[in-house]
C-alpha cells in the first residue's frame, strides 16, 4: 500500500517520472519477451535441423562422394550379434610376434588380377561392399578368384536377415546381419547373374531381397567370420590372413602424406563401412590399410602400390574403430579349398 499512497502524493513531474519508469520497464519487459521467443524459435529449429539431419545422414546421395550406406543397430542389436558368433576371436602365435609386421593382405589379388578396378558405390550400399571386397581378397589368398554381386548381399542384410530393415524407401544395412548373411546364404558370384551391378538394381534387391535362384547359387559359397574387439586382435587377424570389415561413425579427414603414405585421422561421425586389408608396424608408428568404396582416387593416389582407393590409420584410431563400432574377421570362403602349407602372415613382408 505504500506505494501506492506515494504514487498519489506526487506533483506532475513525479507522475511524469513514473510513467516513464513504467514506459522503461514495459519496454525492457517487451525486449525480454522478444528474446524469449527468439531463443525459443532458435532451439525449435536446431531440433528439426537435427531431425532433418538424421534423416539425410541415412537417405542422402551426395554430388560427389557416394551415400555411406550404414543402418543405425543398437549396442544390444550388435552385442546378440558377436555373442551367435561365439568366444573371442584366437590367433595362435603370441601378439608380439605379429607388432613389427607389415603385412598387405590385398597382393594376392593385384597378382591374380592387376587390373581389378574399385568401383564407386552407386547408392548407400557401403556394406555389400566392404563385405564384399573382403571377401574377393580371402577368395585370392585361397588361390581362387571370385566376385561377390554386391545387390545380394545387400538384400540378404536388409531382407533375408533384417526382414525389411531398413525400409525400401531408404538406403544402408546393417554389418552384422549382411555377416549372418553370407554365412547362412553364402555370396552370389557376379558371374552367376545376368543383373549389372547399378544403383536401381541394389535398390530393387535391397527391397525386396535376392531372387529365389540367387540364393540356390550362393549356397555353396558361404563363409565364416569372427568378431574383432580391439585393434590388437584386428592386427593379429590381418597378420594371419584374415581380411576384415569395418562399421560405425568414422569420418575421415582428408588424407595427409605422413610415413611415405596417406593417412586419415577420425574427424567427426559419419555412419560408413569399410575393409580393414593391412597392417604396417615396421615403423615408428604402426598403421592399418582401409580399403574403402568410392573409387580408386578418392584418397589420393597410392604411394606404397596399395590397392587403389583406401587410406592408412594409425593403431589408436584403428582400436577405437573396433571399440566402437563393429569389426569382423573374414576367416575362411567355403567352395575353395585352402592350400596345405602356407604362412597367411608372410603376405606383404619384405
Amino acid at each position: 500500500m505504500g506505494d501506492v499512497a506515494g504514487r498519489d502524493c506526487v506533483g506532475v513531474e513525479g507522475v511524469r517520472e513514473v510513467m516513464n519508469r513504467r514506459s522503461d520497464q514495459q519496454h525492457r519487459d517487451f525486449l525480454a519477451g522478444v528474446f524469449l521467443l527468439g531463443c525459443s524459435l532458435i532451439v525449435l529449429t536446431v531440433a528439426a535441423c537435427g531431425i532433418v539431419g538424421a534423416v539425410v545422414l541415412f537417405s542422402w546421395t551426395p554430388a560427389v562422394q557416394p551415400h555411406f550406406g550404414l543402418a543405425e543397430i543398437s549396442s544390444e542389436q550388435t552385442a546378440d550379434a558377436y555373442a551367435e558368433f561365439g568366444p573371442r576371436l584366437e590367433i595362435v602365435g603370441a601378439r608380439e610376434d605379429n607388432q613389427r609386421r607389415n603385412v598387405r593382405l590385398w597382393e594376392p589379388l593385384l597378382k591374380r588380377n592387376p587390373g581389378w578396378a574399385n568401383i564407386p558405390q552407386p547408392i548407400g550400399d557401403c556394406v555389400s561392399r566392404g563385405v564384399g571386397h573382403a571377401i574377393e581378397i580371402r577368395c585370392a589368398m585361397q588361390q581362387q578368384e571370385c566376385k561377390p554381386f554386391p545387390p545380394h548381399i545387400y538384400g540378404l542384410s536388409r531382407v533375408t536377415i533384417g526382414r525389411n530393415k531398413p525400409s525400401c524407401g531408404s538406403d544402408g544395412a546393417v554389418l552384422s546381419w549382411a555377416i549372418q548373411g553370407v554365412r547362412d546364404y553364402g555370396y552370389l558370384e557376379q558371374a552367376n547373374t545376368t543383373e549389372p551391378y547399378t544403383g536401381p538394381v541394389a535398390k530393387s534387391w535391397g527391397c525386396r531381397g535376392p531372387p529365389a535362384d540367387a540364393l540356390r547359387l550362393s549356397e555353396p559359397n558361404r563363409v565364416t567370420a569372427q568378431p574383432v574387439r580391439d585393434a590388437d586382435e584386428l592386427r593379429d587377424a590381418i597378420c594371419n590372413g584374415f581380411p576384415c570389415v569395418y562399421a560405425g561413425q568414422f569420418a575421415a579427414s582428408d588424407p595427409v602424406t605422413r610415413d611415405g603414405r596417406r593417412v586419415c585421422e577420425w574427424r567427426g561421425r559419419w555412419a560408413h563401412c569399410m575393409a580393414i586389408v593391412g597392417y604396417d608396424g615396421s615403423g615408428n608408428t604402426a598403421y592399418f590399410y582401409v580399403l574403402n568404396s568410392w573409387g580408386p582416387t578418392y584418397h589420393g593416389n597410392p604411394l606404397q602400390g596399395e590397392i587403389p582407393g583406401g587410406f592408412w590409420v594409425t593403431f589408436a584410431t584403428a582400436d577405437r574403430m573396433a571399440n566402437t563400432g563393429e569389426v569382423w574377421a573374414i576367416s575362411d570362403v567355403r567352395g575353395f579349398a585352402v592350400p596345405d602349407g602356407i604362412d597367411w602372415s608372410a603376405f606383404g613382408d619384405e
